[in-house]
């Protein structure tokens, strides 16, 4: 599990075959006039080799990931995903994650 202050990288491999990986940090979010202040497990990047996805890959390393929150004690996960990637919806809404905002933009 290769880490620096900042961020952690678990590959996940079966077989002696890398199957995908999740790459994450750990913020101390300070409060603001719309939210209290909290520590967050940040989800930058879930990859699963396409070959691979559909077998539990991706459900592995977000348990390893959840272990890894508790033992931290962290209020919360967060992370993104782009809209049209249903599939991603699908699965955090069956992992109870909750839509909480939506990021738009407009190009110029």
């Amino acid at each position: 599990m290769p880490k620096n202050e900042q961020y952690t990288f678990l590959i996940l491999s079966d077989e002696n075959e890398n199957k995908g990986f999740i790459f994450f940090e750990i913020l101390n979010k300070p409060s603001t006039p719309f939210k209290k202040s909290y520590k967050s497990l940040y989800v930058h990047q879930l990859s699963i080799n396409e070959s691979e996805q559909r077998k539990g890959y991706g459900q592995a390393l977000m348990e390893k990931t959840q272990q890894i929150a508790h033992s931290e004690q962290v209020d919360c996960i967060e992370l993104d995903y782009w809209i049209k990637n249903e599939s991603a919806r699908q699965s955090y809404q069956e992992n109870n994650f909750m839509l909480e905002r939506e990021f738009v933009r407009k190009n110029i």
